[in-house]
């Protein structure tokens, strides 16, 4: 809950055709918040990953084949579209040292740095980071899990739980061609 207005964060997802971000206090009264603007969002914006960071909510999406950047004061209302400015393209495509595409993340913040998890042009998931005093100067820190073998959809949409003595790493592992159990 930020501020008491916006108290479901998983409602802010994407349209039927994942073109926009949308928020709202409640599923049924969703905002569009976020639009494909950016030459380089190829046409769509999509899971959002929203996290808090002093006074300012920041927003790390997938757009086209990488990962952009959008942010919105604490104290402004987030469901208002104009409280957000895109800041543009923050990792993949050649930038944040990632040559290929960069997608479907997963973001995680701890201890005065920010963690990126995402899915990379092989399938696997990679992992940027970037301090919090910049979480826009996100550096690429190297892969994380390659698809098993059998695995048809790459891997992606990835989140930390930090508990107790370990951590936790979730994502979607896609369709296989093999059984699983």
């Amino acid at each position: 809950e930020l501020n008491g207005r916006l108290t479901i964060l998983e409602a802010l997802g994407y349209s039927p055709f994942w073109k926009h971000a949308y928020v709202s206090p409640s599923p049924l009264d969703r905002v569009a918040i976020m639009r494909d603007t950016l030459p380089t969002e190829s046409g769509f914006v999509q899971e959002p990953q929203v996290f808090l960071i002093g006074g300012t909510i920041h927003m790390i999406y997938s757009g086209g084949p990488s990962l952009h950047h959008a942010w919105c004061p604490a104290t402004s209302d987030p469901t208002d579209p104009l409280s957000w400015t895109k800041t543009g393209r923050v990792l993949g495509q050649g930038v944040g040292g990632v040559a290929g595409m960069a997608d479907h993340s997963g973001v995680y913040v701890e201890d005065g740095t920010v963690y990126v998890y995402f899915r990379d042009a092989d399938g696997g998931l990679s992992l940027a980071t970037a301090s919090t005093a910049t979480p826009t100067a996100l550096a690429y820190v190297g892969s994380v899990l390659t698809p098993p073998a059998g695995v048809s959809v790459p891997l992606a949409n990835a989140f930390l739980l930090k508990r107790g003595p370990g951590d936790y790493l979730f994502y979607f592992e896609g369709l296989t061609t093999t059984p699983l159990w």
